[in-house]
């Protein structure tokens, strides 16, 4: 008994918490009834089955707007009252809609002035936010469900406080299994790296410049508590680019303002019978337009 209130232990820790949308920004998002009652589907979805999601972004941009996507599979317990959700919305007239149904399949695009121009969604590509309002769910072999939400304010943005994640990145340094490097990593023609753009920047340049710190002795607390600061960041009106994926247990987030680039990955090879593993922070800037980080920045020299 005492080995399986463990094990279920050690699963619970490894999942980290929800991306909340602040009171503030749901009074905005609320005005749009039926994109926000997607987007609560998939927060029940998420609570019923917290392995299911598999990546949230968020932009906020200077201008007011903040376009917020997620995307979740698998997720059986909710996966039937997901499909109602969006079956019933075809039941409300919306001349700003474009509605899709087939056996297996509902696709909405809001906000549509011309219904007979082809719906393009493409809300699986790691490098570009897709800035149109479309939703949709695939039942049938593959389960997923897809949100990309822009919500317009009336504010703008304000300077961004990130100092609990340089304080985690400080304290993982202290550490007695941990080390530091100075990275440098020169800026390839590539659409970003590993990093999620929030536009199609294509001309990058000069280097990226910062610190990473390895911890090789740390667990999944430790990776909550770390994915937690980041998301913090989650809706707020600082001028940032936020990406969680959960298969990758990585998070990464742009500051813009100060052209900084924050990045954390958790590394552990057996996740459901382990705690342990090693995590790795990062923290860098860079020179150029357009921010960069490879693919193997966890790695790289």
């Amino acid at each position: 008994m005492k080995k399986t209130a463990a094990l279920l232990y050690a699963l619970c820790i490894f999942l980290p918490s929800q991306a909340i949308m602040p009171d503030d920004l749901r009074r905005y998002a609320e005005k749009d009834g039926e994109q926000m009652a997607i987007f609560d589907a998939m927060d029940r979805a998420e609570q019923d089955d917290p392995d299911s999601m598999d990546k949230i972004t968020y932009d906020a941009y200077p201008d007011g707007r903040r376009v917020i996507s997620r995307q979740l599979s698998y997720a059986p317990k909710s996966r039937k009252r997901l499909f109602e959700v969006f079956d019933s919305l075809l039941n409300i007239p919306n001349p700003q809609r474009f509605a899709f149904k087939s056996e297996n399949s509902i696709v909405y695009q809001f906000g549509v002035n011309d219904a007979s121009r082809p719906l393009v969604i493409n809300l699986g590509s790691d490098n570009t936010s897709t800035l149109k309002n479309v939703a949709a769910i695939t039942t049938g072999n593959m389960f997923t469900v897809a949100q990309s939400w822009t919500i317009d304010l009336s504010r703008f943005n304000t300077p961004g406080n990130f100092s609990t994640i340089t304080e985690q990145f400080d304290q993982l340094a202290k550490k007695r299994d941990s080390f530091t490097k100075n990275v440098t990593f020169p800026i390839q023609t590539s659409q970003g790296g590993i990093l999620r753009l929030r536009d199609n920047e294509t001309s990058p340049e000069e280097k990226v410049t910062g610190r990473r710190v390895i911890d090789t002795k740390s667990n999944a607390l430790e990776w909550i508590h770390t994915y937690d600061l980041f998301m913090e960041h989650f809706g707020t009106d600082e001028n940032i680019s936020l990406t969680y994926y959960r298969n990758k247990r990585m998070v990464t987030l742009i500051d813009y303002e100060t052209k900084t680039i924050y990045a954390a990955c958790f590394k552990a090879e057996t996740p459901s019978k382990t705690a342990n593993g090693t995590l790795i922070m990062l923290i860098a800037q860079y020179s150029g337009s357009t921010p960069y980080l490879p693919s193997n920045w966890t790695s790289a020299n």
